[in-house]
């Protein structure tokens, strides 16, 4: 499974998600490799809880990095699409 993040910067920082972020982790993280690992996880989701949107299907193509026999246009079709919404 793979996944693609579209990030607004403004929204990014408006909402201070970097200083959220590395708050959290320093409370959940006691300085060991171990700790950080299982800190991460919920450290990302308590920070992104009611910020991640799905995008809409049409704007889904599986199979991209492989040859399914994806169109080129339809690729073409698909950046623009993400160019206009951003």
């Amino acid at each position: 499974m793979s996944g693609l993040n579209i990030i607004d910067l403004e929204k990014w920082r408006e909402h201070n998600l970097t200083d959220i972020y590395q708050k959290l982790l320093h409370k959940f993280h006691n300085g060991s490799e171990s700790t950080w690992r299982t800190a991460t996880l919920p450290t990302s989701l308590v920070t992104f809880q009611g910020h991640i949107f799905p995008l809409d299907s049409s704007l889904v193509i599986s199979g991209l990095g492989h040859n399914y026999g994806i169109d080129q246009g339809m690729i073409k079709m698909l950046s623009l699409c993400i160019i206009m919404e951003t």
